[in-house]
Protein backbone atom coordinates (compact mmCIF):
# COMPACT_ATOMS: atom_id res chain seq x y z
CA UNK A 1 0.00 0.00 0.00
CA UNK A 2 2.98 2.23 0.72
CA UNK A 3 4.20 4.54 -2.28
CA UNK A 4 1.35 7.57 -1.65
CA UNK A 5 2.79 10.96 -3.60
CA UNK A 6 2.13 13.84 -1.08
CA UNK A 7 4.50 16.52 -2.29
CA UNK A 8 4.39 19.33 -4.69
CA UNK A 9 0.79 19.69 -2.95
CA UNK A 10 -1.28 22.29 -1.03
CA UNK A 11 -2.48 21.12 1.59
CA UNK A 12 -4.84 22.26 4.16
CA UNK A 13 -3.90 21.39 7.86
CA UNK A 14 -5.99 21.46 10.19
CA UNK A 15 -4.85 21.18 14.67
CA UNK A 16 -6.80 20.75 16.81
CA UNK A 17 -5.11 21.61 20.75
CA UNK A 18 -7.00 21.65 23.41
CA UNK A 19 -10.51 23.25 22.96
CA UNK A 20 -8.75 24.88 20.14
CA UNK A 21 -8.53 24.83 16.48
CA UNK A 22 -6.81 26.66 13.47
CA UNK A 23 -6.37 25.93 10.44
CA UNK A 24 -3.02 26.64 7.65
CA UNK A 25 -2.32 26.37 4.11
CA UNK A 26 1.03 24.81 3.47
CA UNK A 27 2.56 23.52 0.50
CA UNK A 28 5.16 20.77 0.99
CA UNK A 29 7.92 21.39 -1.36
CA UNK A 30 9.75 18.38 -2.85
CA UNK A 31 13.28 18.54 -0.82
CA UNK A 32 11.31 18.40 2.22
CA UNK A 33 10.57 22.00 3.46
CA UNK A 34 7.17 23.33 3.67
CA UNK A 35 6.24 26.81 2.43
CA UNK A 36 3.44 28.69 4.72
CA UNK A 37 0.40 30.14 3.65
CA UNK A 38 -2.79 31.88 5.29
CA UNK A 39 -3.93 30.35 8.66
CA UNK A 40 -6.78 31.44 10.91
CA UNK A 41 -4.98 30.68 14.14
CA UNK A 42 -2.24 32.99 16.09
CA UNK A 43 -0.42 34.88 13.38
CA UNK A 44 3.88 34.02 13.95
CA UNK A 45 6.54 36.22 13.03
CA UNK A 46 8.38 33.06 11.86
CA UNK A 47 7.53 29.56 10.61
CA UNK A 48 9.70 26.80 9.41
CA UNK A 49 8.80 23.14 8.61
CA UNK A 50 10.07 19.87 7.23
CA UNK A 51 7.97 16.82 6.28
CA UNK A 52 9.16 13.28 5.27
CA UNK A 53 7.67 10.25 4.78
CA UNK A 54 9.18 6.95 6.37
CA UNK A 55 10.98 4.47 3.00
CA UNK A 56 9.08 2.07 2.40
CA UNK A 57 5.79 3.09 4.22
CA UNK A 58 2.79 5.64 3.96
CA UNK A 59 3.78 7.18 7.49
CA UNK A 60 3.77 11.01 7.64
CA UNK A 61 6.20 12.82 10.23
CA UNK A 62 6.54 16.64 9.79
CA UNK A 63 7.64 18.99 12.35
CA UNK A 64 7.07 22.92 12.35
CA UNK A 65 8.76 25.78 14.53
CA UNK A 66 6.72 29.25 14.86
CA UNK A 67 7.86 31.91 16.40
CA UNK A 68 5.21 35.01 18.50
CA UNK A 69 5.80 38.42 19.15
CA UNK A 70 3.43 39.50 21.94
CA UNK A 71 2.73 41.95 24.56
CA UNK A 72 3.18 46.04 24.30
CA UNK A 73 6.07 48.52 24.72
CA UNK A 74 5.83 50.04 27.77
CA UNK A 75 3.51 47.54 29.84
CA UNK A 76 4.48 46.06 32.60
CA UNK A 77 5.55 42.79 30.65
CA UNK A 78 7.25 44.85 27.59
CA UNK A 79 7.22 43.00 24.02
CA UNK A 80 8.84 39.54 23.86
CA UNK A 81 8.51 36.33 21.65
CA UNK A 82 8.69 32.95 22.35
CA UNK A 83 9.04 29.87 19.86
CA UNK A 84 6.57 26.75 19.62
CA UNK A 85 7.52 23.13 18.21
CA UNK A 86 5.19 20.78 16.96
CA UNK A 87 5.72 17.24 15.43
CA UNK A 88 2.91 15.92 13.58
CA UNK A 89 2.85 11.84 13.30
CA UNK A 90 0.35 10.11 11.00
CA UNK A 91 -0.59 7.98 8.22
CA UNK A 92 -1.39 9.20 4.90
CA UNK A 93 -4.65 7.66 2.40
CA UNK A 94 -5.49 8.51 -1.12
CA UNK A 95 -9.00 9.69 -1.48
CA UNK A 96 -9.59 9.13 -5.23
CA UNK A 97 -6.91 12.26 -6.78
CA UNK A 98 -6.38 13.84 -3.09
CA UNK A 99 -4.18 12.76 -0.41
CA UNK A 100 -5.23 13.18 3.28
CA UNK A 101 -2.62 12.41 6.38
CA UNK A 102 -4.23 12.13 9.88
CA UNK A 103 -2.31 11.44 13.33
CA UNK A 104 -1.38 13.06 16.50
CA UNK A 105 0.34 16.51 17.15
CA UNK A 106 3.59 16.11 20.00
CA UNK A 107 5.29 18.95 21.91
CA UNK A 108 8.93 18.42 23.10
CA UNK A 109 8.62 21.85 24.43
CA UNK A 110 5.68 20.60 26.94
CA UNK A 111 7.26 18.81 30.02
CA UNK A 112 10.36 17.78 27.98
CA UNK A 113 9.48 14.31 26.28
CA UNK A 114 7.23 14.01 23.37
CA UNK A 115 4.23 14.64 24.74
CA UNK A 116 0.63 13.77 23.08
CA UNK A 117 -1.02 17.43 23.11
CA UNK A 118 -4.06 16.78 20.28
CA UNK A 119 -4.80 15.70 16.76
CA UNK A 120 -3.98 16.90 13.13
CA UNK A 121 -5.52 16.14 9.47
CA UNK A 122 -4.26 17.41 6.16
CA UNK A 123 -5.84 17.01 3.26
CA UNK A 124 -4.92 18.21 -0.97
CA UNK A 125 -6.15 21.29 -1.82
CA UNK A 126 -4.86 22.19 -5.25
CA UNK A 127 -2.62 20.12 -7.36
CA UNK A 128 -0.46 22.46 -8.83
CA UNK A 129 2.66 21.68 -10.97
CA UNK A 130 5.49 23.90 -10.15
Amino acid sequence: MYGIRCEQKYYQLEEKEDKESCTTELFLLEDGRIEFGATDGPVWSEASGHWEVIPGTDDFRMDIRRKYNTGQKGSDMGEFSFEVSRSFVGTMIEIGESVAIDGVMKAEDLGGDDTEIGYFNMIDVRLVQR
